[in-house]
């Protein structure tokens, strides 16, 4: 499946899936509209096969993730400026992503940003603590990005101005556990995405939000 325009999306102009497939962290993930067409798509020769089943009881992730090695370098082909939400059909930090891997996807956005300054991604994930601590290690040295062994004094992710970081949060309970790492992840600019609203959500006034 190759990624496209996303006209049904407000907030962003095109989604890239440098990595394919999940599994439920949470409450906000009981309909999820990407486990729905990876089930779609799970059959024999198709794009998420392995990655997804579907059955008399619907669609269900198999937990499988994997990098994709054909669309990795993708927005580095794309010249137009765009806002590019990363892996509408996973998380880039899900347990089964090993850190090299994820390393190796915000190595691109490393290079868009000399090289497609146009483009913004928007990485959205519900592991806000592992994001938290992979974007605290990011270190780049030489020509070379890498992850230290301890938080770094000033992590190169804040130079990254075209990586926007955020988390999901469908209720409250998602809002005080995501919210803290969130706010604590080191980054150009930090947003939340409130969908589905699962219930009210209290939110206090915070200068680390730039966008909700």
């Amino acid at each position: 499946m190759a990624d496209q325009r996303d006209g049904g999306i407000a907030w962003t102009d095109q989604t890239w899936n440098p990595t394919r497939g999940c599994s439920r962290v949470s409450a906000g993930c009981a309909n999820c509209y990407a486990e729905r067409v990876a089930g779609r798509f799970s059959g024999g020769g198709q794009p998420y096969s392995g990655f997804a089943i579907l059955d008399d009881r619907g669609p269900r992730w198999t937990g499988k993730v994997e990098i994709v090695e054909k669309h990795l370098e993708d927005p580095l082909r794309w010249k137009r400026p765009r806002r590019i939400f990363v892996n509408s059909m996973s998380d880039l930090f899900h347990e089964a992503i090993p850190e090299a891997d994820i390393v190796r996807v915000l190595d691109v956005i490393r290079r868009c940003h000399a090289q497609r300054p146009g483009h913004v991604f928007q990485v959205l994930t519900k592991r806000a603590s592992r994001m938290r601590d992979i974007l605290s290690r990011l270190s780049f040295d030489g020509d070379v990005l890498h992850l230290l062994a301890i938080p770094a004094t000033y992590s190169f992710a804040k130079l990254l101005t075209n990586l926007w970081v955020g988390v999901s949060v469908e209720d409250q309970a998602a809002a005080d556990a995501r919210i803290p790492d969130l706010l604590a992840t080191p980054a150009a600019v930090r947003f939340l995405s409130c969908e589905p609203l699962l219930g009210p959500i209290v939110l206090a006034p915070c200068p680390g939000f730039d966008w909700i």
